[in-house]
């Protein structure tokens, strides 16, 4: 028996030798100021988390719709595929062509943590409207498609199509 656990221990501690423990850097990644379709080979196409970006959208007139998410999230997954990737929100997002904008949460980064806890969460998953005026509108934790609509349905009556600004005019705006 001796012998089995010196081997056992001497595989656990070889192994922990080949695992990288430290914390993935966080990339800036730069957004991307083109107007870009909220609909792209027939999925919804986020936008990555980027305080620069929902301000500039906000300068437009134009809201943003957060997914708070990440990889290890079971309930955020159920949640993609049953109620957010569908038909009707696909279709509501070209209407109102609101920005869908997904800020990952695999790794835990600190500036989503800010954003989650100044909507009063400490976890995920969370969907939430930002509106141009600093206000928004924050969806349960246990959601439904009806409830999403809902939501996209009230931003676009507050903050209509129409009324968005050119990226140009948002840029000149100050």
């Amino acid at each position: 028996i001796g012998i089995r656990a010196a081997v056992i221990v001497a595989l656990v501690l070889s192994g922990t030798q080949m695992i990288d423990f430290t914390k993935p850097e966080k990339v800036e990644s730069k957004p991307t100021l083109a107007s870009q379709p909220v609909i792209k080979d027939g999925k919804i196409n986020w936008a990555d988390f980027s305080p620069f970006r929902v301000g500039l959208e906000h300068k437009r007139q134009r809201p943003v719709f957060m997914d708070y998410t990440a990889d290890w999230c079971l309930n955020c997954k159920t949640n993609e595929k049953a109620f957010i990737e569908t038909e009707a929100v696909r279709k509501a997002l070209v209407e109102t062509d609101i920005l869908p904008m997904v800020a990952d949460w695999t790794n835990e980064d600190e500036d989503i943590t800010k954003w989650l806890e100044k909507l009063g969460r400490t976890g995920i998953p969370a969907y939430v409207v930002y509106y141009p005026n600093g206000e928004y509108d924050l969806l349960p934790e246990v959601i439904t498609e009806k409830m999403i609509l809902d939501m996209l349905d009230r931003a676009n009556t507050k903050y209509p199509l129409a009324n968005y600004r050119s990226m140009e005019e948002a840029c000149a705006a100050n």
